[in-house]
């Protein structure tokens, strides 16, 4: 019944959006009495605008006390059970395929340009160098790993070492490079069969978000999960980081010494 008065509002055609802007503070943290009065507010207005007509669509906010960033890692550990059964040479095959989002010239020049405009650090030139070395080297690096099932054994002392995924990993990245620094945790990541959300620096969200499309797209080139990859939602805050490396199963971070703190 609330999702069909949402769809249809008063009079059945709505006679416009309303927009209710709910930001920061509270990505985090054990509900209290404060909130009491805000979320009466923030539930009142919109019914009151639905009322009159108007569509009123509801999404995720940050007043749900971590829970976007739950439901993100939620859907990462589905796509992540679902990747753990791949063969290595279906895992290789993601991997390559997900490295052409930025290895693509075209790509690889827009999301130079990109950082550069959002974040003021660099130029275009060696951005398009550093987004490129970098991601052909570790691809270079991989391309050999073992990383699904057996990946060594010693007759001698009878002890051998299988690979296995940890789950969900949390990237966090800085803004001195966040084409290149994102691309290569997300390759890690899904080398070793495992899902990963990225938590950009706010200065390199839109580069980072650029480049998940790209991602997305190559993802779905060889039918695998887009919610492999994902990452945390605007605005990016330190409560929602945090919350993301409370529940995610790893954490690696880059950095300066005050980012990484």
């Amino acid at each position: 019944i609330f999702e069909k008065s949402v769809a249809l509002p008063a009079g059945g055609i709505a006679k416009g959006d309303f927009s209710f802007y709910d930001g920061p503070p509270f990505a985090t943290g054990l509900p209290h009495y404060g909130h009491i009065l805000a979320g009466t507010i923030k539930d009142a207005i919109p019914r009151y605008q639905t009322m009159k007509g108007n569509g009123v669509r509801r999404v995720w906010g940050w007043d749900c006390h971590g829970l976007p960033v739950e439901n993100i890692i939620e859907r990462g550990r589905m796509a992540q059970q679902k990747y753990e059964q791949y063969s290595q040479a279906q895992v290789n095959l993601v991997v390559e395929a997900v490295a052409w989002a930025i290895l693509e010239p075209k790509r690889n020049q827009e999301l130079a340009e990109l950082a550069v405009k959002d974040t003021g650090l660099g130029d275009v030139a060696d951005k398009f160098k550093k987004n490129f070395r970098k991601t052909l080297g570790l691809i270079r690096d991989l391309s050999t790993a073992k990383t699904v099932g057996v990946i060594s054994e010693d007759l001698k002392t009878g002890l051998t070492e299988y690979a296995r995924p940890v789950g969900v990993v949390a990237a966090i990245t800085p803004s001195t490079n966040p084409g290149a620094t994102p691309i290569n945790k997300i390759l890690n990541a899904l080398k070793c069969r495992n899902a990963v959300v990225v938590a950009p620096s706010p200065k390199g969200y839109s580069t980072c978000a650029r480049l998940l499309e790209f991602v997305h797209q190559q993802l779905d080139l060889v039918n695998a999960p887009r919610d492999l990859v994902q990452m945390l939602p605007f605005p990016i805050t330190k409560d929602s980081t945090n919350e993301l490396m409370r529940v995610a199963d790893l954490v690696v971070a880059t950095g300066s010494q005050a980012n990484i703190r």
